[in-house]
């Protein structure tokens, strides 16, 4: 394995309007989630790596650095991941709230796909644990993980990325109500239960409550 078949890196992305700012803190785009690379023009006309969450809603896009850097795996016939690891917001110059990302940004050669895309599930389950997985891989750690078939990952973590003045986190792991958001998508049939019961509290609780002032029922 002269030459890697592996590059990756945690790399930011900037929102640009408050659409994309809106569809980035939302419950669609949730830390551990895959997100989709798309190469277009921006306005200036430079071919830049646009972000997508899993429902295709654009979220941000990357700076010219890492656009580059992503084409030229693309050049090269390799598979191009993101995962969401964090989102962050700052206080502008306008004096108005301004969104960003985080992203796992994982690129490696097609011919090492299964092993590859199951180390990046395993890489986004503990993203969305709170941890942040070394991804800089040597080459001793890139041959575990093909010949575990992915099943290797990292045991060193690195530090959460340092906020700039003005900057905090919105988000860096999975909240419990958002475990349930996740649980949902997938069709648990459990948590969809757990859902409709909180549901239904609810109802029942308004209509007791209404009942104490109006008298309207039986008891």
């Amino acid at each position: 394995m002269a030459v890697s078949p592996y590059y990756a890196e945690y790399c930011s992305f900037k929102t640009t309007d408050k659409t994309s700012g809106a569809h980035l803190i939302g419950a669609d785009s949730l830390v551990g989630d895959r997100l989709k690379i798309v190469f277009k023009p921006n306005q200036d006309n430079d071919m830049v790596a646009w972000v997508y969450n899993k429902f295709d809603k654009e979220v941000g896009v990357f700076d010219n650095r890492i656009s580059r850097r992503l084409q030229l795996c693309q050049a090269d016939g390799w598979e191009i991941h993101a995962v969401l690891s964090a989102v962050l917001v700052s206080t502008g110059e306008d004096g108005g709230a301004h969104y960003s990302g985080e992203a796992a940004v994982m690129c490696f050669s097609k011919r090492y796909s299964e092993e590859f895309n199951t180390f990046l599930n395993g890489v986004a389950g503990k993203i969305a644990e709170g941890t942040r997985p070394a991804l800089s891989l040597k080459a001793p750690a890139i041959k575990n993980v093909i010949e575990s078939h992915g099943q290797w990952l990292p045991r060193d973590n690195e530090p959460k990325r340092k906020l700039s003045k003005g900057e905090a986190v919105v988000k860096d792991h999975l909240k419990q109500d958002e475990k349930m958001i996740e649980l949902a998508r997938k069709g648990n049939p459990g948590c969809m239960a757990v859902g409709w019961g909180f549901i239904i509290l609810l109802v029942l609780g308004a209509i007791w409550l209404l009942n104490s002032f109006l008298h309207f029922l039986p008891f």
